[in-house]
């Protein structure tokens, strides 16, 4: 692996942690976000009931029906598990997608792999001054 497809994906891999992260805290700050949380319940809810139907419906060689029904016990636990991590990032992606936009105008130089874009990571409203509070990761050096 070159230099320049490692750095790429650390900078992904520090891109999706960020993402989490700002995701949570936009989740912190707007409760009324929490509202997706309903519409992903329902869908555990549905692939539940669907899962029983099906399982019901299969007819399984009893060999292996102990086995099947552990695979879908674990599908019924880690599915749900990754759609709520996708979910998290994904309320981050669209807080950072307009800061992500601005800092890849000013610092996007597709000459410079090694210094890619700053990643926000908090995003913060004063309520009193209305001013905005944003933190990025970055690996641009201050000389720069």
């Amino acid at each position: 692996m070159d230099n320049k497809e490692f750095n790429e994906r650390r900078h992904n891999r520090k891109k999706q942690e960020c993402r989490f992260r700002l995701g949570i805290q936009q989740l912190w700050n707007y409760p009324i976000i929490n509202l997706l949380w309903i519409l992903f319940a329902g869908g555990v809810v549905l692939m539940v009931i669907t899962e029983k139907r099906f399982v019901t419906n299969m007819e399984i060689y009893p060999l292996f029906k102990s086995v099947f029904s552990a695979c879908m016990t674990i599908m019924l636990v880690i599915f749900p598990v990754i759609c709520a991590i996708g979910l998290i990032q994904f309320v981050g992606f669209c807080f950072a997608i307009r800061d992500e936009a601005d800092m890849e105008i000013v610092f996007g130089d597709k000459r410079d792999v090694k210094n890619q874009p700053p990643i926000p990571y908090y995003k913060k409203r004063d309520r009193k001054s209305g001013v905005t509070k944003r933190e990025f990761y970055t690996t641009i050096p201050m000389e720069r």
